[in-house]
């Protein structure tokens, strides 16, 4: 066990590095929207359906959000999710999956951009995706649309 975790750590930081050096325009405008997202979540007043989700479904806990569907067009995964992020406070509850899902997708498109073409591509694409009106809406909703744009 301790020669497998020597041998990971061996050149862990210099990998690190590496990564980091050849996709540093890609960190860069990921951290962009990750404060632009930040920043939108707590701006962004919560609409009569989130009110809704939050009061009906993730407060009430997992088991209740996983068991209890009352109406259609419930988001249930997402309000599984969600119900554990409560504890860090109403907003992030709310809303942190929707953040985390709408990161997730910029860097899952970032990869697959760069596989089928080329690096700038990639970064033009993510930097053009993250600025669409819908999926800087659904980026801070407290609803489990980019969820499933993340899947």
């Amino acid at each position: 066990m301790k020669a497998l975790f020597e041998r990971f750590a061996k050149g862990f930081g210099e990998r690190c590095g590496k990564i980091f050096r050849e996709n540093f325009r890609f960190f860069v405008i990921l951290l962009f929207y990750i404060c632009y997202y930040t920043y939108r979540m707590f701006a962004v007043t919560p609409w009569y359906d989130e009110e809704w989700t939050y009061i009906n479904m993730i407060d009430r806990g997992f088991v209740y959000s996983a068991t209890h569907w009352p109406a259609p067009n419930n988001h249930v995964f997402f309000s599984m999710l969600s119900s554990f992020f409560k504890i860090f406070g109403v907003y992030i509850g709310l809303r942190g999956v929707s953040l985390l899902a709408a990161t997730g997708s910029l860097i899952l498109l970032y990869l697959v951009l760069k596989e089928l073409f080329s690096r700038g591509i990639a970064i033009f694409g993510i930097y053009l995706y993250g600025f669409f009106f819908l999926v800087n809406s659904y980026a801070v909703q407290g609803r489990g649309y980019s969820l499933a744009t993340f899947f």
